[in-house]
Parts: structure tokens; sequence; C-alpha cells
């Protein structure tokens, strides 16, 4: 077995350092086991630190009481199930699992120790949980609510940073969604846009969509935000300043890294809701007994630097009404 497979440490990230010889006092402190897993590369998701920088928020002290353990599927998500048993073997008071599959996995593996979700839509529909207000179970945990009008507002403020726009390319996975949202067609329709659709399957396709934006002749591309086009979104980003093209996302940190502006959420922030739940169930609480909290306020964020490049001006409205103009 790897060194990746199979590690346990306290976790360096929040500053959660081992110390070699405890006193006394810190011997007879309860340390919390913490599972983690993870179906992506963490190398690729340091917003994780969200999660970590909270719990030190809640008192939980380098070299104390929090012990980790680690798996990371590295995008192998078929190796998660086995991840997952080896966390339930380690006996952690606590395990979280981030998105879909990696929670999935984690219910498979256990049905007593405590499960904490991150980064997940509805969980109801897929069986994950059955009820918000009552988990039952012992899966709990902050969830993102997709309004069916969040992509036609992205456009919509996308209109408004560029008056003049007609034509739109939209950047989406056909792995994600089948078709194009027809919320997003019907705002198009009302604001005078043409979507011009670029579609990609997987990561080795992503940069084939991107050049056929240059052949569609289009003013701005509007990102679908899902975990191919995050993890590129650096990629995504260079495309758009060597060509001079801008961006609308759903996420912040595409917007921090080189997009012009998103609506949408800051993963920080998700990660960081997580932490008063693995805090309740780490003081005695039951899953069934917390409520999953629904998430549905977006914020809008703005790169200045990247519209100074782009030698756009943006409108005031817009900047009166961005949670945070990224310098």
């Amino acid at each position: 077995m790897s060194q990746f497979q199979r590690r346990s440490f306290l976790l360096a990230t929040a500053g959660l350092l081992a110390t070699p010889h405890l006193t006394l006092a810190q011997q007879q402190t309860k340390v919390a086991r913490i599972g983690f897993l993870f179906a992506g590369t963490l190398a690729q998701r340091p917003q994780s630190q969200g999660l970590w920088d909270a719990l030190k928020e809640l008192g939980y002290t380098p070299g104390k009481n929090v012990l980790v353990e680690i798996r990371e599927g590295k995008g192998k998500v078929e190796q998660l199930p086995q991840f997952a048993q080896e966390l339930v073997n380690w006996k952690p008071d606590v395990i979280v699992a981030v998105t879909p599959t990696g929670i999935t996995a984690a219910q498979r593996a256990t049905t007593t120790v405590p499960i904490v979700m991150a980064i997940i839509g509805n969980p109801v529909p897929s069986g994950i949980v059955r009820n918000l207000a009552h988990p039952e179970g012992n899966t709990t945990g902050p969830v993102i609510v997709f309004d069916a009008n969040l992509v036609g507002k992205q456009l919509q403020l996308l209109k408004e940073m560029i008056p003049t726009l007609s034509r739109v390319g939209y950047l989406w996975n056909t792995d994600t969604f089948a078709s194009l949202s027809e919320r997003l067609l019907h705002t198009a329709a009302s604001l005078g846009v043409e979507i011009h659709p670029l579609p990609y399957r997987g990561p080795d396709t992503l940069h084939d969509a991107l050049d056929l934006s240059l052949g569609e002749k289009v003013q701005a591309i509007l990102v679908q935000g899902d975990p191919v086009s995050f993890d590129r979104r650096a990629a995504i980003a260079s495309f758009a300043a060597a060509h001079r093209l801008p961006t609308a996302h759903l996420w912040r940190d595409e917007v921090a890294e080189g997009g012009l502006m998103a609506y949408g959420l800051s993963i920080y922030k998700e990660y960081r809701r997580v932490a008063p739940y693995v805090d309740k169930l780490l003081r005695g609480a039951k899953p069934a007994d917390l409520p999953i909290e629904q998430q549905r306020r977006w914020e809008l964020y703005i790169n200045m630097k990247t519209a100074k490049a782009l030698g756009m001006k943006v409108p005031r409205s817009l900047l009166v009404a961005a949670d945070e103009l990224i310098e």
C-alpha cells in the first residue's frame, strides 16, 4: 500500500503540528479523530483550508486535540469505497466527505460513524438523505441549493457589465448536463444575446471547446461551474486573457485567479460552513438532530485588475452591488 493511501497525521495546513512530548494536561485531553474523504486532489483545492481554519477558531488546538486521517482519490473515484473503508477502520469520531461520490462511498462504508457532507447540491433526490430538516441516519451537513434562475442572472450581470454584448459562448460539460439550460436560453432571448454552445466532455476536450469560441466570434464566455472547469481554471483564465475575452463564472476562486466576474459562491466559505457540524458532533450531537443548512444567497465578485487589462470600465451599479472587488 502506498504512503498516499495510508497516512495519519496532525493537519499541518491549519497549524496543527505534532508535539512529541505532551504535558500531563494535554494527555488528559481527548484527541478528536476526523476522517477526511476527498475525491479530487487536495493540491488543486487549497480552498479546503476553510474547514481547518474554522475548526481552529472553534478551539481545536495545534498538537493538542485534533488528529486527521486523509484519503484523496486524485480523480480516481473508483478507489473511494476502499478509502472510505480505511477511514472507518481507523475509528474516527467524524468523517468529512466531499462531493456526492465521496459522501456515497462513506455512507456505504458505515451506518454508525457520523458523516458531514461538504460541497454538494440538494442531497434528497439522489437519496443521500431523506429529509433536510430531519436527516435521519448518520449523515448531515451544509448543502448548496442551485436556483434554476442562477445561470440567467449570471448572463444578466454579464450584459450589464458589457452593454453591447450580443454573442456569448457557453462553456459546459456534457457529462454534467445533457442539454443547455432552458432558463439560460430564455434569458438570452430577452436580452438580445445569442448563446453559442462550447461543449466539452472531460478535461481532454476542454481546450477544443475554448478554441471553438474563436470560430464562433463570441464577445465573452460564460463558464458552467463544474469540477473539470474548476480544476482547469488557470488554463481558462490564460486563454481568456490571451484572446481578450471577458469570462463569467460560478466560483469566486475562478475570478481570484483571473476571471472577470462571478455570481455564485466562495468554496473557501463553503468549507467553513462544515466546521460547526463537525464541532457539534464531536461534542456529542447526533447527525439526525442537526438540520441540513441550505445556502441560498449568491454573491457577486469582480476582478478589477482583469477589467482594467481588458480596457473595461465597470459600471457603478455593479461596483455598488459587488460583495467583493478583487484587486
